[in-house]
């Protein structure tokens, strides 16, 4: 009974998983229900990890789209900031930041 009611309340496959559920719980002050992402964002391509589909598990997918997030942020940012900027100007300053 007690290892039933624990399955339910820790619902991490194992001790590894545990772990770094408590330690991303703790970095990002919230309780993710979905750790997958944050274990991808972690994973180096070197580890040379893949999928059951065979595709290759690392970082780099969620780092173009991380990158594309913050470019239209930024975009939006210089484009309010300088609004009689031309677009070769607020390209210029995108690309610096």
């Amino acid at each position: 009974m007690k290892n039933i009611i624990r399955k339910i309340f820790n619902s991490r496959t194992s001790n590894e998983d545990g772990n770094f559920f408590i330690s991303i719980t703790k970095i990002v002050n919230f309780k993710p229900t979905d750790i997958s992402f944050f274990k991808e964002a972690f994973t180096h391509r070197s580890c040379n990890k893949k999928d059951n589909k065979g595709h290759t598990i690392s970082y780099e997918r969620l780092e173009f789209l991380g990158d594309a997030m913050l470019s239209s942020i930024i975009a939006e940012y210089l484009f309010n900031k300088v609004p009689h900027g031309n677009e070769g100007y607020l390209t210029k300053m995108r690309s610096k930041i």
